[in-house]
């Protein structure tokens, strides 16, 4: 089974040894959206949250093309 966005981010914030609240306060992305994200309740996230995110975490934007479900899928 392919990886979802959310279980890619929850690995890469667990890989720097982050909580949710570290990564929210390094990407400045609310802990809600964060924990929306991580629980596959957003599929598809504003390009702005994916850029702080990847800022964050030292990925590039385009790492994460893989995981992003297409809206009409």
């Amino acid at each position: 089974m392919t990886q979802t966005l959310g279980q890619r981010l929850k690995e890469l914030r667990e890989g720097k040894g982050w909580t949710a609240t570290e990564l929210s306060y390094q990407s400045r992305v609310t802990q809600h959206t964060i924990g929306r994200i991580e629980n596959d309740r957003v599929t598809s996230p504003q390009m702005s949250i994916m850029i702080s995110l990847s800022e964050a975490l030292g990925v590039t934007l385009e790492s994460w093309i893989p995981y992003i479900k297409k809206q009409n899928q």
